[in-house]
This record gives structure tokens, sequence and C-alpha cells, in this order.
């Protein structure tokens, strides 16, 4: 058991006797001629005493000094051994709320019982649902980013001192060379291509970066832009000091919370290094005073940087937040499989509270009249199609949801990863008083109106003609409802 262990199980069995014995904090400190601070940290797991100390509190405690410095906790603290020796306190990133793990330890031994109870129903709904340590760090990764309204300063200061650094103006767009050029002298990378990428499985790898031979390998049959991405993420790694990180691109396998929260600091540092704050924002002031909505405007915003739709689209997130306080709001990213014609979602953040649409439904038909489903009709959807990956659909939307009278101002972007898999990303504002009042063209009266819904299981909408299967989860609450009314009658 490691020397972190050690200590909160011996503050807890100090505790635990104090209280046993009656004494207050201060009666101790006064039998033992211990300050009263020290015992509180020794308690909250924070110090370890020598031993001279802890035969005074033995004494003072009238226990001996073996039974005090034991591992072995006493019965109503043995869930709290369980969870010790189950490296939740590790897998938990605890830091990044404000919360000590000695924090979180004392309010399990205020009810040790119950808080073990509680935690071990989560890891059992986990199991039920599949739900795997990296869906975890995900969660939790999600919060953190909500809790911040997805935007950090401290990195869009990073990403502008390193234009400076290598003399970038503001209004240059970063191309894929000089990218390399970065990598290659500033820190001795070399970029060699990634090969067999005839091989399925490495066709789906962007890059992947061999530290120990300073390699990074670039899929050089991606579209440009992704790969521009690409070497600016390597760079965020490089220059932000990131030591703990995933290798691969996209992320193969998440060993660590640090590692998914140093990939996010990357990500979010690439698209402020490729989208520069000052010239978005200007764009953005002009775009969001029209009166009317323009498709071909954003996508004419998008073609001033190289970047993908998706990096776009997340970094239009940190800008409305940041600087323009329009921060109620959802990203929903959606990726479409031609060949088996299904979705899957494979970005969300919801700032504020939760919003609708959210991808909780992993083995549920989400509606069809989702926008950032919907535009996918735009793509031609055959195998023989001569559609090029930088091709762009841009639409808004909006959408009123059926059941919660959720009303949302939509937009989309959508693009082809290669012929057989699109993708769309879709930012949702809540349509309220605040969007109204800064964004002019949302009162566009062009701008379609659908109403929509969660999923088809849930759905109370009749006749739809975009439905995909039955409306079971909503028919099951109907009936449970109408059993409960005649239940009542019966009163």
């Amino acid at each position: 058991m490691d020397s972190e262990k050690v200590k909160i199980i011996f503050g807890l069995k100090l505790r635990q006797l104090r209280h046993e014995k009656g004494y207050s904090l201060v009666e101790l400190a006064e039998k033992a001629g211990i300050s009263i601070s020290y015992i509180n940290e020794i308690e909250k797991g924070k110090k370890y005493p020598k031993a001279e100390k802890i035969m005074t509190l033995a004494k003072a405690l009238n226990t001996d000094y073996d039974s005090l410095v034991s591992l072995k906790l006493i019965k109503q603290l043995e869930p709290i051994a369980d969870i010790l020796n189950s490296n939740i306190l590790t897998d938990l990133p605890l830091d990044m709320f404000g919360i000590l793990p000695t924090d979180f330890v004392d309010l399990m031994a205020q009810n040790p019982a119950k808080i073990s109870a509680f935690i071990n129903t989560i890891r059992e709904i986990s199991r039920i649902y599949g739900l795997t340590i990296e869906d975890f760090y995900e969660a939790v990764l999600r919060s953190y980013q909500e809790m911040n309204d997805n935007y950090f300063p401290d990195l869009e200061a990073k990403a502008q001192q390193f234009r400076d650094e290598n003399n970038i103006s503001k209004t240059q767009s970063i191309d894929l060379e000089v990218l390399k050029g970065i990598l290659r002298t500033k820190y001795e990378i070399d970029i060699v291509d990634l090969p067999n990428v005839e091989n399925e499985e490495l066709a789906n790898i962007n890059c992947y970066f061999v530290s120990a031979r300073k390699k990074l390998f670039l899929n050089s049959n991606l579209d440009k832009n992704v790969q521009t991405n690409c070497l600016a993420m390597e760079i965020g790694f490089q220059y932000l000091q990131l030591k703990d990180r995933p290798f691969s691109n996209p992320i193969v396998k998440v060993n660590s919370f640090d590692e998914l929260h140093n990939n996010y600091k990357a990500a979010y540092f690439a698209g402020a290094l490729l989208i520069n704050k000052q010239i978005i924002e200007d764009r953005l002031t002009y775009f969001i005073a029209s009166p009317k909505w323009s498709s071909e405007t954003l996508i004419g915003i998008l073609r001033l940087f190289n970047v993908p739709t998706d990096v776009f689209m997340r970094r239009l997130t940190n800008i409305l937040s940041g600087s323009f306080q329009l921060n109620n709001l959802f990203l929903l990213g959606v990726q479409k499989d031609i060949k088996s014609n299904k979705f899957l979602t494979t970005n969300e953040m919801h700032l504020r509270r939760l919003h609708s649409p959210h991808g909780y439904a992993r083995n549920e038909h989400y509606c069809r009249r989702w926008l950032g489903l919907h535009i996918f009709r735009n793509f031609k959807h055959n195998n023989s199609t001569n559609q090029t990956v930088t091709e762009v659909f841009c639409e808004a939307q909006i959408s009123e949801f059926n059941d919660s009278k959720s009303k949302y101002f939509v937009i989309t972007m959508a693009s082809a990863i290669h012929e057989n898999v699109f993708k769309s990303d879709t930012i949702g504002f809540v349509f309220d008083n605040n969007l109204k009042a800064n964004v002019d063209f949302v009162t566009d009266q062009n701008i379609p109106v659908k109403i929509v819904n969660q999923t088809c299981e849930r759905c109370s909408i009749e006749n739809c003609a975009e439905r995909v299967v039955d409306a079971t989860a909503y028919k099951k609450q109907v009936s449970t409802k109408n059993l409960q009314m005649s239940l009542n009658k019966l009163k």
C-alpha cells in the first residue's frame, strides 16, 4: 500500500478513536500536548506523525501503539478500505474540481457504508450498460469543459505567444509546410508518410508519434486540412510540454485521464493557433450583425483557415462563449457510415445545462429531423461518387422539441471524411432573449422551423415521415401513466 493510503487510513483510525472516546480536537490536543492544527492535518490524511507522537496519541486515547499503526480498519470503516484498494482515488481527477482526495475520504468517513454503497451502485450501472473507464474519463473532461464554458484564456495566450515567437502574423493562415518546417527545425522531429495505409486499420489513423525516435508518421492520403491540424496538435504537445499524452490521432486507447486532458489541451492550442482569435472575432462580429442568415458567409469564414469543419465548429464554441457570451449552447458531432447506414455520436458538449439533443441513446434511433442528421441528404450516397472531402454543406434551422418544448437555433456544417463516411457538427443555441438581442439573423423568416425529438423510440409525434422504428419507449411511458391514473381512481 502506498504512503498516501497509509496516511489516509491512519487519519481515519485516529478520528474514529477520538469520536469513540468523545473527545473534541481541542481536548485530544490538550491530552497529547500536540497542536490542534497538526492533529487536524493527521486526521485528514495529509500528515503522518513520527513514532514518538504516535506513542503520545495512543496513550491519550488509551490504546496501544500497534493497534493505532495497523493498516486494518475497524468494522465501521471497512467499506473505505475497499474503496482505497480499488484505486478510485487515482481514477478520479478530483483536483480539477477543487477537491482533494483527503476531502473525499473525509466525506466517506462520515458515513462509509452509504458512500460505499453509492459508489458500488455507480459501478454496477457502468457494468450493466457497458461503460468503460474511457467513457468515464470523457464524461469528466466534458464536465471540465462545461465548467469553464469551453474557453481557456491561458491556452489562447500560449497560442498567440507561439505565433509571436515564430513571427507568424495574425492575418497569416498557417499551412502544412510551415508547420512541417517548425517541427523539423525547432523540435527536430522527422515527418514521414504513414506506411501501409491500404491496411484498413491504419487507414483510420491520422498520425502516430514515436517519441523515442522523434518521428511523426503522417497519413498523407488525408485531406490537407486534417494533416495541418495533426501537425498543429503535435506542436501543441511539444510547446506546452505535455509529457503524459496519447501518441496516436485519433486516440486508440486511453491509459489515464491526464492523457485525455492533455490531448484536449493540445487540440485547443491547435485550434487557437490555426484560427487566430482576433481574426475570427472580427469576422463573427459582422456575421452575427447581419439581418439575414447566410450559409455561404459562414463557409467563407471557414475557408480563411486551413482547418477541417469539426475543428472550425469547436473553435466557434470557444469564441462565441468567451468573447460574445453566447454560452447557453450544445455541440454535437455525428458520423454517418454509408455501408452500415448507422449514425454515431462522435463529440458532445453542453454549456450551462444539459440540452436537447444529447447522445445518450446508445441503442436507439436518433431523430432523423435533427439537422445534424438531415443534412446528410446533400451527399451522394453511392460508392461511385466523385464528391471530394473538401465539399462542405452548411444549414441553419430552428428546432422545437416536441415533448420538452425546448427551442434552439441550430447551425450545422457537414463534410465527407471519405466516400463512405460523412460527418456533421452542430451548434445549438437556446432560443432566448439573449440570443435574439445579440444575433440579428435568428429572426430571419426564411430559416426553417422543425418539430423534432430525441429518438424514434421516445417520440410522441404522430405520422412522422422520418420515423425509423416504433415509439416503444414512449408507448411504455404512456401505458405506465394510464395505469397510475386507473389506480388513483380506486382511491
